[in-house]
């Protein structure tokens, strides 16, 4: 079975990757071991997805792989071989892709020949559905967010998910949006790095 998960926006890609994988663990695999990440691109990648697909294992009659761009970075001379593997054994083999950007539709439409196949699409959101969006992202965290915060972040933002993420949880570490000037607020600025979010939250400096 190969599932796609499509962007622009990653981030929910990404999220329903990480649900599915949740779900495949839950039903069939508590320990993870039949789980494989893949990092690996383009030509390698397939080759890889191929071989595993191909092989019988005596210990994990079921096998899920993680991956990126498969469908993307598929060399067009290796699509028919990626499709042949992927139809082995489509109960037992279940692969998910996250796609930065939809492949090409002709692509698309080979791969919908598969015998086990699901899309999923995750456009960037805007206006009214993006502050659905956060308020349910915020409920999921256990973090009580507000009409007017929510839309607070929508306007910052701009439709990033990653960006509202982030936003949400300095809701959740005390941060009122509200008294948070534009130039003062990190969501007005995507080039903050991982480290300078992590010993600001720590030093509790509210303009983060």
């Amino acid at each position: 079975m190969l599932i796609a998960c499509l962007g622009p926006d990653v981030f929910r890609a990404l999220e329903k990757a990480r649900d599915l994988e949740a779900a495949f663990c839950q039903k069939y695999d508590p320990e993870g071991s039949s789980v494989e990440r893949l990092a690996l691109e383009g030509a390698d990648l397939v080759e890889a997805v191929v071989e595993r697909a191909n092989t019988v294992s005596l210990f994990s009659p079921r096998r899920f792989l993680r991956v990126r761009d498969l469908l993307r970075g598929c060399p067009k001379a290796r699509l028919p071989a990626l499709q042949k593997a992927l139809s082995v054994d489509p109960e037992n083999v279940i692969v998910v892709t996250v796609e930065a950007e939809p492949p090409a539709e002709t692509l698309l439409k080979n791969i919908a020949t598969l015998p086990k196949w699901l899309r999923y699409d995750f456009p960037i959101l805007e206006g009214r559905a993006f502050e659905q969006w956060i308020r349910e992202r915020a409920q999921l965290l256990d973090v009580t967010v507000t009409e007017k915060q929510a839309q607070i972040l929508a306007e910052r933002t701009t439709g990033d998910a990653w960006q509202a993420a982030i936003g949400i949880l300095q809701l959740k570490s005390g941060v009122d949006l509200q008294s948070v000037q534009d130039a003062a607020s990190p969501l007005s600025s995507v080039d903050r790095s991982l480290f300078a979010w992590a010993d600001a939250y720590l030093m509790q400096d509210s303009r983060w």
